[in-house]
């Protein structure tokens, strides 16, 4: 009944999330991620770090499989992320109970609805978190189970097994323990968080360390991949990141207090937080460190008075809380030093301990226990006085305490609710977060682009999203002035709009200039080099890109993008050469394979172009220009019907595009389907005319002419 309740009010306070959209990132981990198409791209998953942001495989394995139930209906996503959240909150319960804390039910119930945790369920992406979270606590729960948290050497029922003599539930312990890792290795601080309970409960042995080994060196391998890919592949290295420790000790302080804080007080709740300026010269700085300190310290010289458990709860908190303290380098630290999701896990602690404390607090204390008959008498060691729990909370001191926990779920609950708008999409995302932290140059960045994309997606509403686009980026770049950021990213973007709007002269200004500020950058490099590319300056296209290489030589792409410049420059061996390589060592990529087609197509090897596109179609079957020039081929190889499948899927993804248009008309005539073939060249007639292509309106009217 309580289990039920509890996953009650968690759905109930998050099914605002349910209509919920697609938001940041999770273009790449969902909606453009093509490792979800295929059984190859499960396989890319497991075996091929980098094939995806991350290397955590679980999460992108339920995605894969979501992929197959509801292809990108977002709700389905979220469903599954509020389900597992409830999961969790579910066996935080019995952890807590399992470890006899008061008000276990209260705690985890507030774990449940807090809204804080708003971000990692209602954000796609975090599935991360409430996947990681589940393994976790099946872990504890497992390992609590082969070693009982009871006191070292309390006697056991006859016949009974003893601690630890159950293997099982240790190997169910560490595999658990595992899948936790591949869903996110901020779990790796599991182990530590089992001997500080251990610790709370009775007191420690070297066995309870030597049997935690395997979780400690697995966690540790795992969580060493992790940091490799956040400083190679996802790109956390640079000056952003280049603090010195003291800077480091005292961005750990205050986010400490600060996480702590958003605890106490949910409000306001921000997608991105003002990033600190970090300064050890500043003495009112070291406050926070110096007061997390004292606070430990306190607590460990009255723990004779307090008890183990409020040390236990803040070191837990702040253990948790390490991988995402500064000490190692994260790439959301580029936007904000702190985010909410960073604490889903460590927030458990402090939660339980303000639960416990207040039901502690408001229980009367327990009965005196009973004089007996003779008394001198003692226990013996062989016969243990029974504990007498505690009594019970007398009605007049019951009742309010629980009209006060019910109408602090409600509050709860509702923030939760009413947080979870603002993830409806993206529009709806970057517009809370400017109004909550107008600094927040990535922020406007974003909208922009998000402009952006609507400009392209809607031409007639075109101008008008580009002119609020230039407005976003125009205020991330005054807003990364004002806090010092390093905001090449927004030139970086401001000049794709304008190379979009077809301002090719600001354009090449505007990536010069994020070049500028961020020189390490090897994407500002390629988007110069493809500028350049396209206003027919190849040579210094080629200076560009080599120099985009040098920065960055494991980008399968860079070698392909050098294999179109190498070709239109017509060193046609070395463009095989750089597409060969980009093919060999880089993670299968559609647009690889499709400019590779194009080489060979080039030089007189349709078969083998045949085959690429074939591939780059397979990988992404939402590429349009690979499934017209599939499309095509195949009509060239005599197979119509093959062929005509593919001009058409390309056709139905960009409606727009007219030269796709006047070739599936082409293909329907070959078949013989001549009125087909007439319904599309009066549409790409149409088209044409609109978008004042005249060479291409004029052959369309001499094909028409003769089906008319």
């Amino acid at each position: 009944m309580a289990g039920g309740a509890l996953v009650l009010l968690t759905l109930v306070a998050y099914s605002r999330a349910l209509p919920a959209g697609f938001v940041w990132d999770d273009d790449d981990y969902v909606t453009h991620n093509p490792t979800l198409r295929s059984t190859e791209g499960l396989a890319r998953i497991w075996t091929e770090p980098g094939a995806v942001p991350q290397y955590y495989p679980l999460v992108h394995t339920t995605y894969w499989l979501e992929y197959r139930l509801w292809g990108l209906e977002p709700a389905g996503y979220h469903a599954v992320n509020v389900a597992l959240h409830a999961a969790v909150a579910l066996l935080w319960w019995l952890v807590l109970r399992r470890l006899g804390l008061p008000g276990a039910w209260l705690a985890a119930a507030v774990f449940a609805v807090h809204p804080v945790h708003v971000e990692s369920v209602a954000w796609v992406t975090e599935r991360k978190n409430v996947l990681s979270g589940l393994f976790y606590l099946l872990a504890f729960l497992a390992y609590l189970r082969y070693r009982p948290p009871g006191a070292a050497g309390a006697q056991r029922p006859a016949g009974s097994r003893a601690p630890g003599s159950d293997r099982r539930f240790y190997a169910l312990a560490l595999a658990c323990f595992v899948a936790a890792l591949l869903a996110k290795t901020v779990t790796a601080t599991l182990p530590a968080a089992i001997l500080l309970v251990l610790w709370w409960k009775r007191s420690l042995a070297w066995r309870d360390v030597v049997r935690l080994l395997p979780f400690f060196a697995v966690g540790l391998a795992l969580s060493g991949l992790t940091v490799w890919m956040e400083r190679s592949v996802v790109g956390a290295e640079g000056e952003t990141w280049d603090l010195s420790f003291a800077e480091r000790l005292l961005l750990a302080g205050r986010a400490l207090w600060f996480y702590a804080g958003k605890l106490l007080w949910p409000h306001p709740l921000a997608f991105f937080y003002r990033r600190w300026t970090l300064d050890a010269a500043q003495l009112w700085q070291w406050l926070f460190p110096l007061a997390a300190v004292a606070v430990v310290a306190a607590l460990a010289a009255l723990r004779g008075r307090l008890g183990r458990g409020p040390l236990t709860a803040v070191l837990f908190f702040g253990g948790t809380l390490f991988p995402a303290l500064g000490f190692l380098n994260v790439f959301p630290f580029r936007y904000s030093w702190v985010a909410d999701h960073f604490q889903y896990l460590a927030s458990m602690g402090l939660i339980a301990l303000a639960v416990g404390a207040l039901v502690h607090r408001l229980a009367p204390a327990p009965a005196a226990i009973p004089k007996t008959a003779r008394p001198d008498a003692r226990p013996t060691a062989r016969r243990a006085a029974p504990p007498v729990p505690p009594a019970a909370a007398p009605p007049a001191l019951r009742q309010p305490a629980t009209v006060a926990a019910a109408a602090a779920l409600a509050l709860l609950g509702t923030l939760t609710w009413r947080q979870c708008r603002i993830y409806d999409g993206l529009e709806s995302l970057w517009l809370d977060t400017v109004a909550k932290t107008p600094d927040a140059w990535a922020a406007h960045n974003n909208l922009g682009k998000h402009y952006e994309d609507l400009a392209a997606a809607d031409p007639a509403a075109a101008a008008a999203y580009r002119q609020k686009a230039f407005e976003a980026y125009e205020k991330a770049a005054e807003a990364a002035a004002r806090t010092g950021a390093i905001a090449g990213e927004t030139y970086n973007n401001y000049a794709n709009l304008l190379e979009a709007s077809g301002r090719r002269d600001e354009a090449l200004a505007y990536y010069q200039r994020a070049i500028e500020v961020q020189p390490q950058e090897a994407r500002f490099h390629r988007n110069l080099g493809l500028l350049l590319d396209k206003l027919d300056r190849p040579a210094e296209a080629e200076a560009t890109l080599r120099e985009a290489f040098r920065l960055r030589p494991a980008w399968p792409q860079l070698r392909a993008d050098l294999g179109i410049v190498l070709s239109r420059l017509g060193r046609l061996d070395e463009a095989e050469q750089e597409f060969e390589a980009a093919l060999r060592d880089g993670p299968a990529d559609a647009s690889i394979y499709y400019n590779a087609a194009q080489l060979y197509l080039r030089t007189s090897r349709p078969e083998q172009a045949l085959d690429l596109l074939d591939r780059a179609v397979t990988l992404d079957p939402s590429y349009a220009r690979a499934q017209q020039a599939l499309g095509i081929l195949l009509v060239q190889a005599g197979r119509a019907a093959d062929g005509l499948v593919h001009l058409e899927r390309a056709v139905e993804l960009e409606p727009a595009d007219s030269q796709a248009r006047f070739n599936l008309a082409m293909a329907l005539m070959a078949a013989g389907r001549g009125d087909a073939a007439r319904r599309e060249l009066e549409a790409t007639l149409r088209l044409a005319e609109e978008q004042g292509r005249t060479e291409l309106a004029a052959l369309v009217r001499s094909r028409l002419a003769p089906l008319r």
